[in-house]
């Protein structure tokens, strides 16, 4: 025979048993999830032509480049847990390196009151590291896309035939998205 007390201790003891099965499914990764060990891809990016103008002294000097081909640049994309149910899975924290990388036709001109003062075409060297805004893979096409990759070309300089090279400040640009086909 049963007490109500030992009702009561049973009840309670198959209530524990239940939050602790609940708590341990809630902590527990769904079956069907599936973890990307992450690692380096090569980028194919190409950044369209640049002009990027402004005042100086009274005067305005715009600096146009050519199209830049990033031969080398690759995105590094962490580890991450991906739910094969969800068709676009957005993973942070992915960044970009851009290697040294030499950009000839870059030219800069100078005009003052509406009087051209001067021109001259040169090279560039840039490189550097940057991460993106937002990474997407779509898990039914494989495709990785990459929104806003800012970049911080940290290792640029200007570099003039005959004359030498001059190291610039860091230069911030945007690249064009990016798609990946894994």
């Amino acid at each position: 025979m049963i007490t109500t007390h030992g009702r009561r201790m049973r009840a309670g003891m198959i209530a524990l048993a239940a939050i602790a099965v609940l708590a341990g499914a809630a902590c527990t990764p769904s079956a069907l999830a599936a973890v990307y060990r992450g690692g380096t891809v090569p980028l194919d990016v190409t950044v369209p032509p640049q002009t990027i103008s402004y005042d100086f002294a009274g005067c305005q000097t715009t600096i146009t480049t050519p199209a830049i081909n990033l031969t080398g640049a690759t995105a590094t994309i962490p580890a991450t847990t991906i739910d094969p149910t969800k068709r676009l899975i957005t993973i942070p924290n992915v960044t970009v390196d851009i290697p040294p990388t030499s950009v000839t036709g870059v030219s800069a001109g100078i005009v003052c009151r509406g009087v051209q003062i001067g021109s001259v075409t040169f090279s560039m060297t840039i490189g550097g590291t940057g991460s993106t805004q937002s990474a997407t893979l779509d898990t039914v096409t494989k495709v990785l896309t990459l929104t806003q990759s800012s970049l911080t070309l940290a290792n640029s300089s200007i570099d003039i035939s005959g004359v030498g090279s001059f190291p610039l400040p860091p230069i911030t640009v945007t690249l064009p998205t990016v798609t990946l086909k894994f």
